[in-house]
């Protein structure tokens, strides 16, 4: 069994936006689908300490730059708030030098449907790249992790053809698309499709490619509609 992001942020889109007037001052933005409410914190030169109860830890200089924001339901948005910067004159200055820290770390708990409760917890991880002497600073995606309601932490991989648009299998045309194949990682089908397309002739419909394994996603929908 596999697990669907409740929410899903562009890697692409993560990027840092300089301030018109204050060119030391950067906002992150992205884009992003959220099918529930969610909140982040973002650390700054932190090292992910996953057995602690805070799941990143920063370095000293930067304990006091954690900046919690929610999120609301949306799709396919981009997201801005000016309080989500970075000062990039500080962060040069005071930025620990060590394998272990992460210049960007986002930690992102997604509720349930209730709201009450922590549904699945996702971290991910950026660098910060820049020229020296200018003004040229970017953002680069590495990687992400997920914990879903008290499990292990798990890297996340990428599924090609769920969206939270349109997810009916592409065969009946009446269930969730919710499986994908493996290697390819396509999603194409229903479950009892993907069956009977194993039964036939073990290929993926959309590359051909010969699949090793189906996986079942537990938590995907028909259409997903965030408010």
């Amino acid at each position: 069994m596999a697990y669907q992001n409740p929410i899903r942020i562009d890697r692409n889109s993560i990027k840092l936006e300089q301030d018109a007037y204050e060119h030391h001052i950067f906002y992150i933005t992205f884009d992003y689908t959220c099918d529930r409410t969610c909140y982040a914190n973002f650390y700054f030169n932190a090292e992910f300490t996953p057995l602690n109860k805070e799941i990143f830890t920063p370095s000293e200089p930067f304990k006091d730059k954690i900046i919690k924001i929610w999120f609301p339901q949306a799709k396919n948005s981009k997201f801005q708030d000016p309080s989500l910067k970075i000062d990039v004159d500080y962060f040069l200055k005071h930025r620990v030098y060590d394998r272990k820290l992460t210049d960007l770390a986002i930690e992102l708990y997604v509720m349930d449907d209730s709201k009450q409760n922590v549904e699945c917890v996702l971290a991910i991880f950026c660098s910060i790249t820049f020229k020296p002497n200018t003004n040229d600073f970017k953002l680069k995606y590495l990687h992400q992790k997920v914990k879903v309601k008290g499990g292990d932490w798990n890297d996340i991989e990428d599924i090609y053809g769920i969206t939270s648009e349109d997810n009916l299998c592409e065969i009946c045309c009446t269930n969730p698309r919710n499986t994908f194949f493996l290697p390819c990682k396509h999603s194409y089908t229903c479950q009892e499709c993907a069956i009977l397309i194993r039964s036939k002739d073990d290929k993926c419909p959309i590359c051909r490619q010969k699949v090793t394994y189906s996986v079942v996603l537990t938590n995907v929908n028909a259409g997903a509609n965030p408010q």
